[in-house]
């Protein structure tokens, strides 16, 4: 789970350097526009960012479209993870994962059965999408004057 917090954030941080990019903000004042944003929020700006910009290259947007939807589902996945409730089950390699919900009342043999081989592959997948923002922001950031 460490592993997922740790690439989770790395994938944040480049969310936000590319917002920065975006709208050419120094990297002070960048941070200061994105420091009390939500991932969900620098996302849906990001979008429509993209949206302005590309409107007239479809097949840019759409790779932009592409990147910011695996984006999201990284993070849907990590929050899948970190805001469940975690049960011991007879097998030490098997954890139960408790999604508590608001309306809904679990049965726990429901619940899903989770390996550490599970867990590393969601780490892994967020890996991925922090790196393949890097192309995408060298793409914006123009190139630095000799």
């Amino acid at each position: 789970m460490g592993r997922i917090m740790f690439n989770f954030a790395g994938l944040e941080m480049v969310s936000k350097v590319t917002l920065q990019a975006f709208i050419g903000a120094a990297a002070q004042e960048g941070y200061i526009l994105t420091a009390g944003l939500s991932m969900e929020t620098v996302l849906e700006v990001l979008e429509s960012l993209c949206e302005h910009r590309f409107a007239s290259s479809p097949d840019e947007l759409a790779e932009w479209r592409r990147l910011l939807g695996k984006a999201r589902e990284a993070k849907a996945k990590r929050n899948g993870i970190v805001h469940s409730v975690w049960a011991l089950t007879a097998d030490p390699d098997v954890i139960l994962q408790i999604r508590m919900k608001p309306k809904a009342v679990g049965n726990w043999a429901d619940a899903p059965q989770l390996r550490p081989a599970d867990v590393n592959k969601v780490a892994d997948e967020i890996a991925e999408v922090w790196a393949s923002f890097t192309p995408f922001l060298a793409r914006l950031t123009p190139p630095r004057s000799s």
